[in-house]
């Protein structure tokens, strides 16, 4: 039940309503570092399954290796897991690690390890033991960095990598609750060390938190707007944005100037761009002055030309900077984050690169007479094209080549899915999954 006067609950109840939105047929994995708010998701999780309301649960340890002990860690995890009746698998973070961005290298390798660890056995949902306490120290620093969109929080459910699920049942749960539940069944957790070190500015922000209940308010509020701004930003992309060609996006500038429109077009110039991160306000307060001007021109932004033609915006990734790779025989990879390319030939190298002038015009230039003039030939020859190593044709028919939306393919918030699914339509890309969460 809710705690009275605030909008936290206790950790039974959240967990009771994660397990009923998710169904009882969908087995589950669960990141479990060691620490008192996965053992305790560990314990409640538990719980559910030896109550039949999960038929599969699969704990999953990673052993990032960078600091001492934390083998032992693992082990002493393994430990719990098996007392638990609970399958347990430790997945070590192998190679050299980053001198600099370590702890964000560290959470990208954490949910990498997981997913392949629990898509080979079968399950393609995780739950982390992300807690309230967790949430408003994620907003606060994001409200330090970027103030906007971030400010709702972390979504219950994100999208990882197109196929697998981040979910996240304790978002209404404290951390000082979770630690009473252990405590109440005589449970056992490791403290690490690094949760008391002040040189983390998570860690001041969580010592010197104070209005607790204020912060969770202002959290739901946003969240809540922001769900509103994407049904607005996904009616913008359906009724004003269309697509000639992969390589293009069309835009009706509108009479007056609107959130949502602006909206939309920063994901267009991400998507376009190639760019996981939409640009920054005071970018965006410049295309908008270029979008409202009388005169047309281009103006460039976020790696993307942007061509004005009286109401009409178009948008196309900037011609600079486009890559040159050798793609093995049946390897995988993102060209310029906008493509995934796939080598199916069991013995040749594949070069992909930028598609030439004289292939833009010839190819596309007489099918698309009524764009402005060279607008397609400026578009298209940033798209690739391939060839094999040794051969000089281009279009090779074993690559085949799938779009990218950057903004949304490796972590996709349950908030932006809406407008990821209409991208998406819109692109020709593959359509998202639905959450696995029902309402």
């Amino acid at each position: 039940m809710l705690h009275p006067g605030d909008l936290t609950m206790s950790p039974e109840e959240a967990l009771r309503i994660f397990v009923d939105r998710q169904g009882p047929d969908r087995p589950l994995a669960v990141a479990v570092s060691g620490g008192g708010d996965s053992i305790a998701l560990l314990n409640l999780l538990a719980e559910a399954r030896d109550c039949g309301r999960i038929p599969y649960l699969l704990a999953i340890t990673v052993d990032h290796g960078l600091r001492t002990g934390s083998d032992a860690e693992a082990r002493q995890v393994a430990a719990w897991c098996a007392e638990l009746d609970v399958d347990h698998v430790t997945a070590k973070w192998q190679g050299r690690k980053p001198e600099t961005g370590l702890q964000n290298a560290a959470r990208l390798a954490r949910y990498r390890l997981v997913r392949a660890v629990a898509i080979a056995r079968g399950v393609d949902c995780v739950a982390t033991a992300h807690t309230a306490d967790d949430q408003i120290e994620t907003v606060r620093m994001r409200g330090k960095r970027n103030p906007g969109r971030g400010l709702s929080g972390m979504a219950q459910s994100v999208l990882y990598r197109r196929d697998f699920w981040i979910l996240r049942p304790l978002l209404s749960a404290r951390r000082s609750d979770l630690r009473r539940y252990l405590e109440n069944r005589g449970k056992r957790w490791i403290d690490d060390p690094s949760n008391e070190d002040r040189r983390f500015e998570r860690v001041r922000i969580r010592q010197d938190m104070r209005d607790f209940e204020d912060d969770l308010a202002d959290i739901e509020k946003s969240a809540s707007e922001r769900a509103t701004d994407a049904l607005e930003t996904a009616s913008v992309l359906e009724t004003a944005v269309s697509a000639p060609h992969p390589a293009l996006a069309r835009v009706q500038i509108p009479p007056r100037e609107q959130r949502a429109w602006l909206q939309a077009l920063a994901f267009l110039l991400s998507i376009m761009g190639g760019r996981q991160h939409l640009p920054g306000a005071e970018l965006m307060d410049r295309v908008a002055q270029f979008s409202k001007s009388n005169a047309k021109g281009r103006m460039t932004a976020g790696r993307c030309v942007i061509d004005k033609h009286r109401d009409l915006l178009y948008i196309y990734r900037e011609n600079r900077n486009l890559p040159t790779v050798r793609l093995e025989p049946g390897e995988s990879l993102i060209w310029d984050g906008r493509y995934e390319a796939t080598n199916a030939s069991p013995d040749q190298t594949a070069i992909l690169y930028p598609t030439s002038d004289a292939e833009a015009k010839i190819e596309l230039e007489p099918a698309f007479t009524k764009l402005p003039k060279g607008l397609l030939a400026r578009a298209h020859r940033t798209s690739p094209t391939c060839r094999f190593a040794g051969e000089s044709a281009a279009g090779s028919p074993s690559v085949e080549f799938m779009r990218i939306l950057a903004p949304f393919d490796l972590f996709l918030p349950e908030f932006d899915m809406i407008i990821a699914r209409t991208c998406a339509e819109l692109f020709g890309a593959p359509d998202y999954p639905a959450p696995p969460l029902r309402h």
